[in-house]
């Protein structure tokens, strides 16, 4: 998992989001990934294709364990 730029071709999937992103609501941004064709998920599971990580309140819980999604995400990734 790298963060980076994407081309729109990315949210042609299933894709989840996790922590509190910085420009726009969770439902704005679920609005976008229908408009570029993909489907909008709330959680991660094996068809998740990709995970936007929030800038705003990193995924991590207080005491630096990953969040459940995140946990989910690496765990799926790697198998």
């Amino acid at each position: 998992m790298v963060p980076g730029e994407l081309d729109s071709s990315a949210l042609k999937g299933s894709v989840a989001v996790t922590g509190r992103l910085a420009c726009m609501s969770r439902a704005e941004a679920f609005e976008v990934v229908r408009q570029h064709g993909g489907a909008p998920s709330q959680a991660v599971t094996k068809r998740t294709n990709l995970l936007i990580v929030g800038e705003l309140g990193w995924p991590l819980l207080d005491d630096g364990r990953p969040s459940n999604k995140l946990a989910r995400a690496t765990s799926t990734a790697s198998q």
